[in-house]
Parts: C-alpha cells; structure tokens; sequence
C-alpha cells in the first residue's frame, strides 16, 4: 500500500473510539433496551447506527436502537393501520419507561422533542468526558411490505424504514473487503464532521455512499476517494437512494446547500488525487502530500492528528525498507522528516535472555581531551537533542540527554555511560521495554545484536550524534511496540 494509505490508517487508529466509552454506550442502550421490553406489546430491539456497523470515530454521541411492538396489540397504529399518529403512543411510553431507567442511572433525562426517537441524556459523564446518549425508535412491523414503520414526531406520522436491513448490507459489504468498508466510512466521517452539526453529510448518508461507491480489492485512500467522487456525481442528480430501497430518498442536512456542498466534495477529490499522484517508492514526496492533505483535513485538531500519523506512517515505512538493504550499509534510514535528524545506523534490536555481567571500569580520559571531545560531539549543537549534563562520575563518562520523539510529541531522559569508549544506554523513565538488557543492576537498551557485524552497530569513532539518533529510533520502535503490538523492522530473539 502506498504512504497516503498508511497514513489514513494511523490517523484511523489515532481516532479510534475508547473501549471503556463504547462498553459504557452499549451498557446504556442495552439498559433502555431493558426498559423498553417492560412495555406492553414490546417484543424484540434492533441495534442501529454507527455502534452497530462499528463506523464510530473519536468520541462517542449516542447508541442509537428500536424497540418494535406488535401490531396486535396496536392494530390502530401505522400508515397501514388505521393511520393513528405516533406521538401519544411514543409519550406514553417515555413515561412509563423514564422511572425504569432511573433505577440504574437516576440522573437520566428523557426527551420527545427529536424528530424520531426518544432521547436518553444520562449527566453521567466518564472520566474522559465523554457521556454517550441513547435514541430509542418506537417502530411496528408493516404488514405487507418489508421493514418497519417508524415515527417523525414532528409531523406526527408514521414513515417508512428497514434499518435490520441496512446493518445486512453493512455487514455483507465489511465482509467481502476484508473490513474495508468500515474504515471508508470511518475516514469520511472524519471530513464530513469538520462542519458544524450535523456536518457536511448525515453519517448514515456516507454509509449509503459507501455501499454504493467501494468496490472489493481497493484500499482505504482508493474507497475515500472512489466515495467522493462518487458522492459528488450522483448528489448533482438528485438525492441518494435508500440501500434498503424502502425509505425515500436521503437528503441533505437543512443547512447544506447542494452546490456547495457538490463543490467542497470535488476539491477534496482534486486534493486527494494530488496526494496519491505524488506517491513514490521512498516516499520523498512527503511534505508535498501532506500540504494537500491537510487541505482536505483542515480542522486544527483533526491536522494535528493527521501529522503525528503522517510521521508513524512514514517512519514505519522507512524502517521496513532497511529489511532490503545489505548488512554492509551503516546508514539504512534517512528519514529527516520524521523526526529523525539524519540517516540512522542498520541496527538490528537484541534481548538477551542472559543477565550481563558488569564489566571493570575503564577510565573515560578521551572526555578530558578538548580535541577527542570536539570530535565526538561533533554536530550536536545542530541537533535538537538536549545535553542535560556531561561529565565524569566514578571514572566514567556520563551524559544525561533529552531526546524528543516528533511522532508521540514527547521527549525522554536518557543516560549514557561510557565505560572506556564503549557505550551503555538507559532509559529510566520508561517501563515494559522489549528490548533491554537483563538487569545489571538496572536495564540499559539493546541497541544492535552483538552477532551483527560491525557496520550494524555504532562505534566510538561515528560520535556521539548517530548513538543518539539510533536511541531516538529505538525508543520510537519501543513506543510503537507498546501501541500496536508489533515491532517495526528488525529484531532478534
């Protein structure tokens, strides 16, 4: 896959939504849910929305769901029936429902005033803030046709709908592309919510998009740009056809004015398809794709995401590359970019099984020697690491560094221990490393694999910038590791 891909794809799990936030959503709808089938004539729920077709992203605003009653216990209901509206069923039902609910969540406040559900607000907000709300659909089977009738409280009638269905086809679809589909919907959401409320599309609205638009085979940036397209095309003819053709038509947000809305859809195509046009094998195009990505991404918080994913994506896809050079090259990932100030050394990450002796202490003099010493540090006033001391304790040389890691905006503390001209690396801010020596008496960094030949570990004679570099590349890959479960590039067991 190329960069553009492997960024939507960090910017994806950047904005993936919590477990404890989604557990805690599907605990409330499950709890109205409980509550709902107390009524009379209740009989069955429906899981709906973006829980249900797994297409959240970032924080969580509500569980959507239905609750469907019998038509035998409410044969006067329904545009099939005897037509009777839907409003005084839905508020005898809030009434009876609200205390119910209360039971588990005493703060909970019950509303009728949405265009079709009931809505639960809990005032119980999680420690991330987020406090998920609930919408419950009243809905009835209809009699002869496929779906359900369900209310717009607004008009105080019952229209049609067929959301089992359309949690069919969004599973059909998340099937055949392999999950796919779900992060298309996934990316767009992110786009269309940089408007305001509701955005640019409803989200069921990208969904129908997608179901229409992505074809087996194609990758996330292929699908996110074969939806706006798509989507651009067929809104200059009309509105979008229900997926379960039993609605009518999907409409645009009152707010959103067709042309515009066409308009802002086909410069996120052009920008997109600049991105993707600029792609190469050793992704030199970098920051040129960035700048049209971040004109298709170009609200503030989604861009900074969008950057710290740019510099995952880009530094992953550095590292693998080193798996295609020769043992012979020193140099293997020039990546300046991504936080790297320059090529770093083709080091393979070690753990020793074994506890590592401690070795006799050999006076670092070279330190006290104003020429060596230039010569080590050479370069490093040019860097952005941060030499916190230099000196010598106990004959040996110490250096204390704060070395940042662009991709996780952050900075951390190493020590450095040069024993003779031999160099123990440290980092005692950090915990659960993977690669680390067996304590002696605390744990240094395996840096390189003591098996490798010489040209894929760092000696005295490179000086002090490239140890750096490769701590700093390290430590990303310890990072990394911790995030996703995977170790980039090379290592040995």
């Amino acid at each position: 896959m190329g960069l553009v891909n492997d960024i939507f794809l960090e910017l994806l799990r950047a904005t993936k939504v919590s477990t404890d936030a989604l557990a805690e959503a599907r605990n409330r709808r499950d709890s109205v849910f409980a509550a709902a089938l107390t009524y009379e004539g209740a009989y069955r729920t429906i899981k709906s929305g973006s829980i249900a077709h797994g297409t959240v992203s970032g924080t969580i605003s509500d569980a959507d769901g239905a609750v469907v009653l019998s038509r035998k216990q409410y044969p006067d209901y329904g545009s099939d029936g005897e037509n009777k509206g839907p409003r005084e069923l839905v508020e005898a039902i809030t009434d009876d429902m609200r205390n119910l609910v209360q039971q588990n969540y005493p703060n909970v406040g019950v509303s009728t005033n949405h265009k079709r559900a009931i809505y639960f607000r809990f005032f119980e907000p999680m420690e991330d803030g987020q406090d998920p709300t609930v919408d419950l659909v009243i809905a009835l089977n209809r009699k002869d046709e496929p779906g359900l009738w369900i209310p717009h409280l607004g008009r105080n009638i019952w229209q049609a709908s067929h959301p089992e269905k359309h949690s069919e086809l969004v599973k059909a679809k998340r099937d055949a592309t392999n999950h796919i589909s779900t992060k298309v919907v996934r990316i767009s959401k992110l786009y269309a919510k940089q408007w305001k409320t509701p955005g640019l599309l409803y989200s069921f609205h990208l969904t129908a998009l997608m179901l229409e638009s992505l074809s087996f085979g194609e990758s996330i940036a292929e699908g996110f740009q074969g939806l706006l397209t798509h989507a651009s095309s067929t809104l200059a003819k009309g509105n979008t056809k229900d997926p379960a053709g039993v609605s009518e038509p999907l409409k645009l947000p009152l707010s959103r004015e067709r042309d515009k809305v066409i308009k802002k859809l086909k410069t996120a195509v052009d920008h997109l398809e600049a991105a993707l046009d600029l792609e190469t094998s050793d992704d030199e195009n970098f920051d040129d794709i960035m700048v049209k990505l971040k004109k298709i991404f170009w609200q503030r918080d989604i861009q900074e995401k969008l950057e710290d994913a740019a510099q995952k994506a880009l530094l992953d896809r550095a590292i693998a590359r080193t798996s295609t050079v020769s043992n012979s090259s020193k140099f293997a990932v020039p990546v300046a970019s991504a936080g790297l100030a320059r090529p770093v050394i083709n080091a393979r990450a070690y753990a020793s099984s074994k506890a590592s002796t401690i070795n006799p202490v050999h006076p670092a003099t070279w330190f006290e020697e104003p020429e060596t010493r230039r010569m080590f540090e050479s370069g490093l006033s040019g860097t952005d690491f941060t030499v916190l001391h230099a000196g010598i304790s106990n004959g040996k040389c110490i250096y204390v560094v704060s070395i940042p890691i662009k991709a996780y905006r952050t900075s951390t503390l190493v020590r450095i221990e040069f024993n003779g001209k031999s160099a123990s690396v440290y980092a005692p801010g950090l915990s659960g490393l993977r690669h680390v020596n067996p304590p002696a008496p605390e744990q240094s960094l395996c840096l390189w694999y003591p098996g490798d030949g010489a040209a894929r570990k760092w000696k005295f004679e490179f000086g002090i910038v490239p140890l750096l570099e490769l701590v700093r590349l390290h430590l990303y890959k310890e990072m990394r590791f911790k995030e996703t479960g995977r170790w980039p590039g090379e290592e040995v067991h």
